[in-house]
């Protein structure tokens, strides 16, 4: 059937599709971001691993990265300059992000994700806002963060939220 259209029909419909998937969720999912706890330390470290992997095709060297600096984050954690939240969906955890104190004025925003049905429905945005009125509470004046270049739709997120290309590492 789809093979009839013209690509652009084609991604009409696509997005008409997604649209509907989401107006029927978000009528019925109940959606709450709350602090994590320990248990969802090992859901941040296996939902990064295999979504990087799946999307991304990161290897084995990135799996590592992820369990010392997720490890590093929750052992400095001080409630008081950083903070770790955990979107859920019907319970479920689907999301997170995370704000790491660097020194007095500067933060770095940590493990942004979204489960591939949660995309697309603004809590990439909420998240991120949360994010950032917390960086504002605590007075910090520079937030940054590093991703990779494959990550357009985050980027976008990021941009959006005024974050800008600073330096590449092509390597």
């Amino acid at each position: 059937i789809f093979n009839k259209l013209s690509d652009d029909d084609q991604q009409d419909i696509w997005q008409a599709m997604v649209m509907i998937r989401n107006k029927l969720s978000d009528a019925n999912d109940v959606i709450t971001i709350r602090p994590f706890t320990q248990s969802d330390i090992e859901y941040v470290i296996s939902r990064h691993k295999t979504l990087y992997y799946a999307e991304r095709h990161l290897s084995g060297t990135f799996s590592e990265y992820v369990d010392k600096i997720v490890y590093s984050f929750v052992n400095k954690y001080n409630e008081k300059t950083d903070c770790l939240k955990i979107l859920e969906c019907n319970g479920v955890p689907a999301g997170s992000i995370a704000i790491a104190k660097v020194d007095e004025t500067t933060a770095q925003l940590r493990f942004f994700m979204l489960e591939p049905e949660m995309r697309q429905r603004g809590y990439g945005n909420r998240l991120m806002d949360m994010a950032l009125d917390f960086c504002h509470e605590k007075g910090y004046k520079k937030v940054f963060l590093l991703t990779i270049t494959a990550q357009i739709i985050a980027r976008h997120v990021y941009e959006t939220h005024g974050f800008y290309k600073v330096s590449s590492n092509d390597k």
